[in-house]
């Protein structure tokens, strides 16, 4: 049986955060929730695709997808991109400003 936890209930004991200031989203109880109930459930199978379509059942259950972005090297920067601007086209963007970024910090920290 599982149980769900009301937004803003605290963390149980036996997850190492037994701090209530530590405080679960509403999408993270039902995430949570979705998981206990699937072991409750848990076949034996253990093989890859069996693996990949748990995954994608969990997504779903929260309105998530995968998006697949291209294995070019710019991958980190193209799932910033999507996530910023809903496309990885801006990947190029978003690694000069990463890149200005770190430069700006390397020389506060230096100087």
């Amino acid at each position: 049986m599982s149980s769900l936890r009301t937004l803003g209930e605290p963390m149980p004991e036996g997850n190492g955060h037994r701090d209530p200031k530590f405080l679960w989203t509403e999408s993270r109880v039902g995430l949570e929730g979705a998981i206990q109930e699937e072991k409750e459930h848990e076949s034996d199978e253990s093989d890859l695709l069996s693996q990949e379509l748990r995954l994608q059942q969990r997504l779903s259950r929260l309105n998530l997808e995968i998006d697949v972005m291209d294995g070019d090297g710019n991958c980190l920067f193209r799932s910033a991109s999507m996530g910023l601007y809903g496309t990885p086209g801006h990947h190029a963007i978003v690694r000069r400003n990463a890149v200005q970024h770190m430069r700006y910090s390397l020389q506060g920290a230096s100087g």
